[in-house]
C-alpha cells in the first residue's frame, strides 16, 4: 500500500480534535435530519395543519438524535485514546463538551424553530418535511461555525473569559429570538426597543470605559474610545429618531429619514478612532521588529495600503450598486429631475452605508491580522471586528433588498434587524472585556 504524504499525517495529527468533532457532528447532523424531517410531515398531518407547534416538536426530536448520537460518537472515538485509569477524565470531558454545546444549542433552536415556522408560513404547497429539513440546513451551517468557535475559545480562554463568551451567545441568542417571534403574529415593530435597548447598553460600555481609562490616566489609544462614545452617541440618537418614526408616527420603514442623516455622521467617528488604532498598533509592531529608523517609512507604506485597498471597497461597492439600479429600476441614478429626486436621495444613502462600511472594515482587518494572540487587546478586538463584521452585512442586505424591492424589504427589514441588534452587543461585549480584562494590563505596559 502506498504510504501517505508526510504532510497529510502531521495535519491530521495536529487538526485530529476538530476534524472527529465535525465527523461526529455530521453523522449525527444527517441522522437526526431525517428523524426530524419524517417526524413534521407526520405530525403536520395528525395536528392538522399546526405550523408553529409542527416547527417546535421538529426541533425537540432533532435534538433528542443528534445530542444522544453525537456523545456516543464521541465516546467511541475517544475510549482508545483514554485508557482504563482516564474514564474520570473521559467522563469530565463529555460533561465539558455538553456544556459547550449548550449555548450554542440555544442559538440553534430558535433559528430552527423560527425558519422552519417561516418556510411554512410564507411559501404556498412546501412539504413539512422540506421546510424542516432547508431549516436545519441554514441552521446547522452557522451552529458549526459557532461550536467550532466555541471550542477553539475554550482551549485558550480562562474560565472567566469562557463565562463572558457564554453569556454573550445566550444574550445575543435570546434577544434576537425577540426580533424572530415577535414577526409571527404580534407586532413586528417590536423589534425596534430590542435594538434600542443593545444600543444603550453599548452607549454605558463606552461611557464606563472612558471614565475607568480617564481615572486611570491611560495614553495608550489616547482619544480613540472618546471617538468610539461619540459614535455610539450618534447611533444611539438615530436609533431613538428611528423609533419615534415607527412607534409613534407608524411608519414602518421611515428611509430615508433624519435618523439616516445621524447614523451617518456615527461612521466619521468611527472610522477616525479605527484609523487611529491601526496607526498605533503598526507603529509599536515596527518599532518592535525593526527600531525607530525605518518604523516610520513602514507606517507610511502600510497606511498607503489602507487606503488603496478603502478606495478599490469603495469604487466596487459604488459601481455594482449603480449596476445593479440601472438593471432593476431601469434608469439612471443620477437623473437630477424633479421626478427623480426622492429616488436619487434614496439612492445616495442607501449607497452610502455600504461604502462608509467597506472603509470601517479594512482598518478593522489589518489591525486583526497584525495583533498577536499574547495581546492584551486582542479579544477585544476580535469582538470589535465582529461589530464591524455584523453591522456591514446588515447595511448591505438592507440596502440590496431596498433597491431591488422596497415593499419587500419593509415587510422583512427584521432580518438585518437581527445583525444590527447583534453587532451592537458585540460591541458592548468588546469594551466590558476591555474594562474587565485588558485594562489593568495596558495600564501596566504602560
Amino acid at each position: 500500500m502506498r504510504p501517505k504524504p508526510k504532510f497529510l499525517e502531521i495535519f491530521y495529527q495536529k487538526y485530529r480534535a476538530t476534524i472527529l468533532l465535525n465527523k461526529n457532528l455530521f453523522i449525527a447532523d444527517t441522522a437526526s435530519l431525517f428523524v426530524s424531517s419524517y417526524f413534521a410531515q407526520v405530525y403536520f398531518l395528525l395536528s392538522n395543519g399546526n405550523f408553529l407547534l409542527d416547527s417546535i416538536f421538529t426541533a425537540i426530536i432533532e435534538y433528542a438524535v443528534d445530542t444522544p448520537l453525537f456523545f456516543l460518537l464521541f465516546y467511541i472515538d475517544s475510549r482508545q485514546t483514554y485508557n482504563n485509569t482516564n474514564h474520570h477524565r473521559l467522563r469530565c470531558d463529555i460533561i465539558r463538551q455538553l456544556g459547550l454545546f449548550a449555548a450554542c444549542d440555544i442559538m440553534y433552536v430558535v433559528i430552527k424553530v423560527f425558519l422552519q415556522y417561516q418556510l411554512l408560513t410564507q411559501i404556498n404547497h412546501i412539504q413539512p418535511f422540506a421546510a424542516a429539513a432547508l431549516s436545519s440546513l441554514i441552521a446547522w451551517a452557522i451552529y458549526l461555525i459557532m461550536i467550532n468557535l466555541t471550542m477553539k475559545v475554550s482551549r485558550i480562554f480562562s474560565h472567566a473569559e469562557l463565562t463572558w463568551y457564554y453569556t454573550l451567545v445566550v444574550i445575543i441568542s435570546l434577544a434576537n429570538s425577540v426580533i424572530f417571534f415577535s414577526n409571527l403574529n404580534l407586532d413586528p415593530r417590536f423589534d425596534q426597543p430590542v435594538i434600542d435597548v443593545s444600543a444603550g447598553i453599548a452607549l454605558t460600555a463606552a461611557i464606563l470605559v472612558v471614565l475607568k481609562r480617564s481615572q486611570m490616566k491611560i495614553l495608550l489609544f489616547r482619544g480613540t474610545f472618546m471617538l468610539l462614545m461619540l459614535g455610539l452617541v450618534f447611533w444611539f440618537s438615530a436609533e431613538m429618531v428611528f423609533s419615534y418614526y415607527q412607534l409613534y408616527l407608524k411608519i414602518d420603514n421611515p428611509f430615508p429619514s433624519i435618523a439616516d442623516v445621524i447614523w451617518l455622521i456615527g461612521y466619521a467617528f468611527y472610522i477616525y478612532a479605527l484609523y487611529r488604532v491601526l496607526s498605533g498598533v503598526l507603529k509599536s509592531q515596527s518599532v518592535r521588529t525593526i527600531g525607530k529608523a525605518t518604523s516610520e517609512r513602514r507606517i507610511e507604506r502600510h497606511n498607503f495600503a489602507a487606503v488603496i485597498i478603502s478606495i478599490a471597497a469603495v469604487l466596487t461597492i459604488s459601481l455594482t450598486y449603480i449596476a445593479l439600479s440601472q438593471i432593476v429600476n431601469g434608469h439612471n441614478p443620477f437623473d437630477f429631475t424633479k421626478q427623480q429626486r426622492g429616488e436619487f436621495e434614496s439612492f445616495i444613502v442607501s449607497i452610502a452605508y455600504p461604502i462608509l462600511d467597506g472603509v470601517l472594515f479594512v482598518p478593522t482587518a489589518i489591525i486583526i491580522w497584525t495583533l498577536r494572540r499574547s495581546s492584551p487587546v486582542f479579544t477585544h478586538w476580535m469582538f470589535l471586528a465582529a461589530f464591524v463584521v455584523l453591522n456591514t452585512v446588515g447595511d448591505i442586505g438592507f440596502a440590496y433588498s431596498e433597491l431591488i424591492n422596497p415593499d419587500l424589504a419593509s415587510r422583512q427589514q427584521w432580518i438585518w434587524d437581527t445583525f444590527f441588534n447583534s453587532s451592537y452587543l458585540c460591541i458592548a461585549a468588546s469594551l466590558l472585556w476591555y474594562s474587565k480584562f485588558s485594562l489593568l494590563k495596558v495600564a501596566n505596559i504602560e
